[in-house]
Formats: C-alpha cells, structure tokens, sequence
C-alpha cells in the first residue's frame, strides 16, 4: 500500500470539490497490482463495469496522473469517503497486470477509503466479491 500524500493536481481539486471542508482534511493513497488471469481488453471491460456500477467515469488526461481508466466512486455511500481510482494495464502472454491507485481525503477519523476501495476493485475482478457465484447459483451452473 502506499502512503502518498500528493497526488496530481487534478486529483486534488476534485477530491476537495466533493467534500464539505476537504482542504482540511488529508489526501491518503493506496496503491495494488492485481495479476488476472484474462487479456488485458476484458480487465478493461470489467474495470469500466465496475466504475460505472460504483461511480462516474473520469477523463484520465485532466488529473495530472498516467492512467488509462479513471473514476470517482463514494460520492454516494455513506461508509466510503469520495474515492478517485486510476488504473493502468499491462498484458503478457495472455495474462494482465492491473495497476490500480486510489486517493481519498480523510478526516480526523480515518475510514480508510483509498484502500476500501482499491480492495472492492479486487474482489469484484477476482470474483471474490460472491456477484458471480449469485450469478452461477442463480443458473444452477
């Protein structure tokens, strides 16, 4: 995990438009590689899916951070702060690197966003998230 505190500008100014009194609270970060087992265009789809079910997709080039696919997901939930998640991939031999960075402003009491969120991205692409074992269930497969 990573502790960064200073991500693009872009990052920051977003972060600080979706909370009330951001610029008082601290930008953490957290950062994971997840190996997948699948070619890098469907990590993309399913990355997409989950920013569209979780969030609002973000235009990548305006955050001051390389990413290929960006998100704001939280702005929500109440048990997640507003979390913004960048995500980079790389494919060899039919298998996928997923680079995933989130960063999330936290208060006086920390609910560890960054982190939570980079955490539901893993399990969502690695299935341990029980949505496709409902859906196999559900088919009887």
């Amino acid at each position: 995990m990573l502790g960064k505190r200073s991500p693009g500008i872009g990052v920051e100014q977003l972060l600080d438009k979706s909370l009330t009194g951001a610029f008082l609270m601290q930008t953490y970060g957290a950062e994971k590689r997840i190996r997948l087992d699948v070619p890098a265009e469907h990590a993309q789809k399913n990355v997409r899916s989950f920013f569209l079910r979780n969030g609002r997709l973000l235009d990548p080039s305006t955050l001051g951070e390389h990413a290929q696919l960006a998100a704001m997901i939280g702005e929500h939930a109440d048990d997640l702060n507003p979390t913004v998640m960048l995500v980079r991939f790389g494919e060899s031999g039919g298998k996928t690197e997923v680079t995933v960075r989130a960063f999330a402003k936290e208060g006086m009491q920390k609910q560890h966003s960054a982190e939570r969120a980079v955490g539901l991205l893993e399990d969502f692409l690695t299935g341990a998230d029980g949505v496709l074992d409902a859906i196999l269930k559900e088919f009887d497969l």
